[in-house]
């Protein structure tokens, strides 16, 4: 059992104490009564009223003897010492924990459902009620329930970030059979071609090349691919490609190695590894079956599933991107899930672009401070399908 996990198992047992003593409150009030000053407004929750304070100054203990600190410093500041101010925990609340472990930890479940009890349950009714010592007794808890997660969690140490790990999805194959028509410029700086009728020519798959020379040639750091893709580009149910798409992509990949001096070890579905072009880096393809690209569900789960895939997320989540261009609407949302894991990306490329270097087409999304209305708007509507 490691750190990370005994670090969780104990911030679940201390949360768990004001709402056990609840539930017992009817058994502790001949043990633990209130002095006489506040016996006129005790409703019968004194005992939870103590055990929420005796729970906080835990907490604030916790934080005190974590990286966390509450006072001194600039908004932001990381001391010397790599400890960061509280508010900086507060800020990335909501998206980059909560969010993030809710969708992968049983720890990240019972926050979840904290949360939704005390904010929608438990603090309105004390409020509405009257209840002084409910109410001081909920809102410690609801500080508490931070300050222990802010223990549970360290500050990210800042760095730059690399990409090691790139997940992709693969739009339809319209015109990949065009792709010989292109050359290492033109890939490069996302050119188009003029077509036999006049017409500008540009290729789906050409992101995929940007972000795989931005990340493998430019920065030096890419080392694996993941490749999602669906039925329009697969048979057998995604047991295997189509023929003519497995070559296009296969063309593809070797111009790519070619312009990239890179080599790709490509594990095809259903077939094992093949080792396209020669280079001074190496590349893994490997591919992700996405369903019909239209249900978020079945994205979801093919992404989900994928053990490697899982496991790169869970212990260096700040070195993978995903690419959310490629694909349909309903595979970058899916993947937009994914990325809010952790300290994965998202990438992008900047729509009608042309001719310009990979840099200048390409752009990082990550969660913000300013996104937090429309992440608690999410909120509600779950609160609201769980019946909170």
């Amino acid at each position: 059992m490691g750190r990370d996990t005994l670090k969780k198992i104990t911030a679940s047992l201390v949360l768990s104490v004001p709402p056990v003593v609840m539930l017992l409150s009817g058994q502790l009030e001949g043990i633990v009564s209130p002095p006489e000053i506040i016996r006129s407004i005790d409703d019968g929750y004194f005992p939870y009223l103590l055990a929420s304070l005796a729970v906080f100054l835990v907490s604030v203990a916790m934080v005190i003897a974590s990286p966390w600190y509450f006072v001194g410093g600039a908004k932001g500041e990381t001391s010397k010492e790599g400890r960061k101010p509280i508010s900086h925990f507060l800020r990335h609340f909501l998206g980059r924990i909560l969010l993030g472990e809710g969708l992968r930890s049983l720890y990240g479940i019972f926050l979840f459902v904290l949360l939704a009890v005390i904010t929608t349950a438990w603090l309105p009714d004390a409020i509405s009620e009257g209840d002084v010592l409910k109410t001081v007794g909920t809102i410690a808890y609801l500080l508490s329930v931070v300050f222990v997660t802010a223990w549970v969690y360290r500050p990210k140490t800042e760095k730059k970030l690399t990409v090691e790990t790139l997940v992709y999805g693969l739009s339809g194959p319209w015109g990949w059979k065009a792709i010989g028509q292109f050359d290492c410029d033109d890939l490069r700086r996302n050119r188009r071609k003029e077509s036999p009728d006049g017409r500008k020519l540009s290729l789906n798959i050409i992101p995929l090349y940007l972000s795989l020379w931005l990340h493998a040639v430019r920065e030096g750091t890419l080392k694996r691919v993941f490749l999602l893709y669906t039925d329009m580009h697969s048979e057998n149910d995604g047991s295997r490609f189509k023929p003519e798409v497995r070559e296009w992509l296969g063309t593809f990949l070797q111009k790519a190695s070619e312009c990239m001096g890179a080599t790709f070890n490509v594990h095809w579905p259903g077939e094992g590894v093949e080792t396209i072009g020669r280079g001074s880096r190496t590349i893994e393809v490997k591919f992700i079956y996405a369903g019909s690209g239209n249900d978020v569900l079945e994205v979801k789960k093919g992404l989900g599933d994928h053990e490697e895939l899982q496991r790169l997320i869970e212990e260096e989540s700040e070195k993978v991107l995903f690419h959310i261009t490629g694909g349909t609407a309903v595979m970058s949302a899916a993947m937009m899930f994914e990325a809010i894991k952790g300290d994965a990306r998202a990438e992008y490329t900047i729509q009608n672009t042309y001719d310009r270097e990979p840099e200048e087409i390409l752009k990082v999304w990550d969660i913000t401070p300013d996104m937090m209305p429309d992440v608690w708007d999410a909120f509600e509507r779950v609160f609201e399908r769980l019946g909170l």
